[in-house]
């Protein structure tokens, strides 16, 4: 854990932005691709319009 938080100290503020960017866009992927083989209710209709905003 130590080895963690020196390296995020040792990470410049653009660095940081754009790993979290990454992992941000990856986990709405994932909630995306859940919702879409569910394929039920008003998620799938949530998801599509959040989808076609980027």
């Amino acid at each position: 854990m130590n080895a963690i938080k020196t390296s995020v100290v040792w990470t410049d503020d653009e660095s940081l932005k754009a790993i979290w960017s990454e992992i941000i866009a990856w986990t709405f992927e994932l909630l995306y691709e859940n919702v879409m083989a569910q394929n039920e209710g008003e998620w799938v209709n949530v998801m599509k319009k959040l989808r076609n905003k980027q």
